[in-house]
C-alpha cells in the first residue's frame, strides 16, 4: 500500500494533513459548476486521489468543516436541471481553503485538491478537461493546455469512461 506520501495544508496553515496516493499526477481539470463555484478561480478544479485509510490530520482538526455539494442545480443560462456528483468537500473554516473531498460511493478513496498539496506533484504530460458542457466561455476549456506535440489534451463534455486509477496505469504513472 506504499504509494507516494503527500503533505498538504490550508492557506492559513491551521490545517495540515498527510495522505498516501498511488495516483498523484494532477492531470484532470473539472469545469462542473460545483468545482468552478467552490474551488476554481481559473474556472476549473484539479483533484487527485488518495487512500482514505492513510489520511491523517496532523494539525487543525477543529478547523475542518464539510460542505455537501448540491447534486442538482438549474443552469442559469439554459434553465435545465444539471446532475453533478454531490461529493463532500472539506475545507478550513478559518481561511476557506478547500482541502479534500470524499464520496460515500467510494469510501476507500479521498480526493485531495491539488491546490492544497504542498509536496511537489509531477507535471502531467497528458491533460484531461472534463464537464466542458458546464464551463463558462471565458475559461476557454476547449483550448489545449499545451501547444507542443509532446503533450496532449483530451476534452470531454461530461465525464470520461476511464477512472483516475485507469489513467495513471495507462500512462505509467501509478505509484506502488
Amino acid at each position: 500500500m506504499a504509494g507516494t506520501l503527500l503533505e498538504g495544508s490550508c492557506h492559513c496553515q491551521r490545517v495540515q494533513f498527510k495522505v498516501r496516493s498511488h495516483t498523484p499526477v494532477p492531470y484532470m481539470r473539472c469545469f462542473c459548476s460545483i468545482c468552478r463555484k467552490l474551488q476554481g478561480g481559473s474556472g476549473s478544479n484539479i483533484n487527485i486521489m488518495g487512500i482514505a485509510s492513510t489520511l491523517q490530520v496532523s494539525a487543525g482538526q477543529a478547523h475542518i468543516k464539510t460542505y455537501k455539494a448540491i447534486p442538482e442545480r438549474r443552469d442559469p443560462k439554459t434553465h435545465k436541471v444539471m446532475q453533478e456528483p454531490g461529493m463532500n468537500r472539506l475545507f478550513c473554516a478559518e481561511c476557506g481553503s478547500y482541502l479534500w473531498g470524499f464520496d460515500d460511493k467510494y469510501p476507500e478513496n479521498v480526493y485531495p485538491f491539488a491546490s492544497a498539496i504542498d509536496t511537489p506533484l509531477p507535471t502531467p504530460e497528458h491533460v484531461v478537461q472534463i464537464k466542458l458542457d458546464s464551463a463558462p466561455a471565458w475559461a476557454h476549456p476547449d483550448q489545449p493546455v499545451y501547444q507542443d506535440a509532446a503533450h496532449h489534451t483530451q476534452l470531454f463534455n461530461g465525464y470520461p469512461e476511464h477512472s483516475i486509477h485507469d489513467w495513471h496505469q495507462k500512462h505509467g504513472q501509478f505509484k506502488d
